[in-house]
């Protein structure tokens, strides 16, 4: 039901998403000069309004398209609702990693603190270079892999779509040997490259 009502507004969609964009920063910019007394903050929101006003403007006559766009994508998953749930595992994926990650940050940089600080050597510069260090390595993991799932629930969806254009019968139920072959290639053949 909800994918018919977007499916039958989509070149609405697309106007609203701009206006909403330009509305948006017409009100922090407002807000940065008359409420924050901020004026660098609303010269900067100014600015990038200005700039967001001339891209809708150039891309005026590109609605159409970006709502055809749009309308063919929700045809796909209206078709395969498996790409829905693929997404929402991904996700929940994604969340489980940042709550590992931010746990096991937070134990090491804890513990090399207190080691730090239980320390009475003369080598702080050192101590808190390693700690830096590890900050460094952490925060660039912590990086990776969330553009590495991100990658991977990409490419499972681009291949759950070639699929469903080329072969629409191998991709038109829930759950189907297109899907599975997506999660397969995305997790192995095409892992190196993600």
């Amino acid at each position: 039901l909800v994918l018919g009502i977007l499916m039958s507004f989509t070149t609405i969609l697309v106007e609203l998403a701009l206006g909403f964009v330009l509305l948006l920063l017409a009100s922090m910019t407002i807000y940065s000069y008359a409420y924050v007394n901020n004026t660098w903050m609303s010269i900067l929101f100014g600015i990038i309004f200005v700039v967001a006003t001339i891209y809708t403007i150039c891309v005026q006559r590109r609605i159409p398209f970006a709502a055809a766009n749009l309308r063919t994508a929700l045809t796909a998953i209206r078709t395969n609702c498996g790409m829905v749930i693929m997404s929402f595992l991904w996700e929940i994926v994604a969340f489980g990693y940042i709550y590992l990650w931010m746990s096991s940050f937070i134990i090491v940089t804890t513990s090399t603190i207190n080691t730090i600080s239980k320390e009475d050597d003369d080598d702080d510069k050192k101590d808190y270079l390693i700690l830096t260090l590890y900050c460094i390595l952490y925060m660039l993991s912590f990086f990776w892999t969330q553009q590495l799932i991100n990658a991977v629930q990409h490419t499972i969806v681009s291949s759950m779509i070639g699929t469903w254009w080329y072969t629409p019968n191998d991709a038109n139920w829930c759950w189907d040997d297109g899907l599975n072959s997506a999660w397969c290639h995305a997790l192995s053949y095409s892992f190196g490259s993600l």
